[in-house]
């Protein structure tokens, strides 16, 4: 084989050198010239050293193709060195080879510049994640709340948790009499309802019911035998967040959505309400919109209500008569508190 068809077919790879180029240089700053020789030198010695190395190993060269005689195997490398044509032909191929690595150099710094320095800031871009209240929290759920953002499930589920828990802490700190007086509320997470999907059957919703309240099993799940309150966040078309307020003892769901106006007819899933009815046995549902309803006068600020009537939910259980008041910067710093790494 002569030493032209082997640049012949080094060239057919040429493209997927371009890729090699590409690779090794994109994470690189253009702007360090001697990286560039650097690589530019090594892509030389890689290519030129296997032009050789093909025709060293080629049986089928024994013939003097450039004009030397006939020579042994190993002797084929100095045969070619030796060759002037070989030399200048290589030496050509060298220099042009060169040019069109720098072309293409040029290339993907006028093209790929900008999306190049982006990858490069996005390389040493660490993402922390943590875990708080059975959440995966990271820096964007920290963000959400410092830019008035939607809230996320994480942030939302991870404040039910530790609403349950305080509930917990709270009762067990009343004696046994008091005990008795307190109307319990247990929250359930935004995951429950999110994971019935669309076009859910009982038996579907069943499974899922049971699966989240498997500490109620012995109980054959009838939360009434502990709890007066069942409340949920629900997500809307994965856009709104509303809440959902069971009362076991006088079978009625109120329904807290800061978007709806109490005297406005109410427009929630009735497929989902009828669902949970059954799930919690409970039997001639009575539906209602809760008085705090309708305050929202922004487009981004429904989680946050709702966290903020989970919060006032869960203070009636020990103190009756407070009042519902929602201030928004209260409950984000609230927030903020609890995700906190």
């Amino acid at each position: 084989m002569s030493i032209f068809l082997l640049i012949n077919q080094y060239m057919r790879n040429f493209q997927l050198m371009r890729i090699y180029c590409f690779i090794s240089t994109h994470s690189l700053n253009f702007k360090n010239v001697q990286i560039q020789n650097s690589i530019i030198q090594q892509m030389e010695n890689y290519i030129l050293l296997n032009l050789i190395r093909m025709g060293t190993q080629n049986l089928k060269f024994k013939k003097a193709h450039l004009g030397f005689a006939q020579v042994k195997k190993n002797s084929y490398q100095m045969a070619m060195e030796k060759s002037f044509l070989a030399n200048l032909t290589l030496l050509n191929f060298k220099d042009n080879l060169k040019m069109a690595f720098l072309r293409m150099m040029q290339e993907i710094k006028d093209q790929k510049a900008p999306q190049t320095k982006r990858l490069k800031q996005s390389m040493f871009k660490q993402v922390y994640n943590w875990c708080k209240y059975n959440q995966q929290i990271s820096i964007k759920d920290i963000q959400i709340l410092e830019n008035n953002r939607r809230l996320t499930s994480s942030i939302i589920d991870a404040y039910v948790l530790y609403l349950n828990l305080e509930s917990e802490k709270d009762y067990f700190s009343k004696n046994r009499k008091n005990r008795q007086n307190i109307n319990r509320i247990l929250f359930l997470p935004t995951t429950l309802t999110t994971n019935f999907g669309r076009n859910y059957t009982d038996q579907h919703t069943k499974n899922i019911y049971e699966a989240e309240l498997l500490q109620f099993q012995d109980l054959n799940y009838d939360l009434k035998k502990i709890y007066t309150y069942i409340g949920m966040p629900v997500n809307k078309n994965n856009y709104h967040w509303y809440f959902l307020l069971f009362d076991l003892k006088q079978n009625s769901c109120t329904v807290f959505d800061s978007l709806q106006k109490p005297t406005n007819q109410m427009n929630v899933d009735q497929q989902l309400i009828l669902a949970l009815e059954k799930l919690l046995k409970i039997k001639q549902l009575k539906k209602q919109f809760s008085n705090f309803s309708g305050q929202q006068t922004d487009g981004y600020s429904c989680g946050y209500h709702v966290c903020q009537f989970m919060n006032y939910c869960k203070t009636i259980q020990f103190e009756p008569k407070v009042n519902y008041d929602f201030k928004l910067n209260e409950i984000k710093k609230k927030l903020l508190t609890i995700i906190k790494k």
